[in-house]
């Protein structure tokens, strides 16, 4: 694989046939493999369908969601209109289901992520009042058995004896 290009830490990881433009996403190619890989993990592995386009993960899903379960609405309004539209197999009472199943499951999902945003800010603020109670704890240990202490230590401060001494830097003056 050779290197294609990459930014902020990145590097396209390519065979063959990769069109690359710095900044632009999607990277198209049409053969070989493609991978994404950061610091030499690799994040995106390569693709094992040549010419599919790859994309950056990143996109608003919510948007997609939505645009469909408008689409769907659009569709089954316009057969309900036209009841001698047919669809093979698929039957307009059939297709309603499928539509109103996938909103519902879209309204429970957003109520869930209402509940964990609210969990979430509950446990950030338990979480900041015990980091709080740490400093402080610590500062009392370190004030009642010193800063070389082994409670200090404990408590997870650094021991004064096992800070690494500062080094200045010499001042050099530059004469005429």
């Amino acid at each position: 694989m050779g290197e294609v290009g990459g930014g902020a830490g990145y590097n396209f990881q390519a065979t063959q046939g990769i069109t690359y433009e710095p900044g632009r996403f999607p990277l198209q190619f049409t053969g070989g493999s493609l991978a994404l890989e950061r610091g030499g993990n690799r994040i995106a592995p390569a693709s094992q369908h040549p010419g599919v386009p790859f994309h950056d993960t990143t996109m608003a899903v919510k948007t997609v969601v939505n645009s469909v379960l408008l689409d769907g609405q659009k569709i089954v309004d316009t057969w309900t209109a036209n009841p001698g539209f047919t669809l093979g197999e698929v039957t307009l009472k059939s297709f309603s289901e499928l539509s109103r199943n996938a909103a519902q499951v879209s309204e429970t999902i957003e109520t869930k992520r209402i509940e964990l945003q609210g969990l979430m800010n509950q446990r950030d603020d338990a979480v900041k009042s015990l980091r709080e109670l740490i400093v402080r704890a610590r500062s009392g240990f370190k004030a009642t058995y010193g800063t070389d202490s082994t409670q200090y230590e404990q408590a997870g401060g650094t021991r004064s004896s096992e800070r690494k001494p500062s080094s200045r830097k010499k001042l050099t003056v530059s004469g005429k």
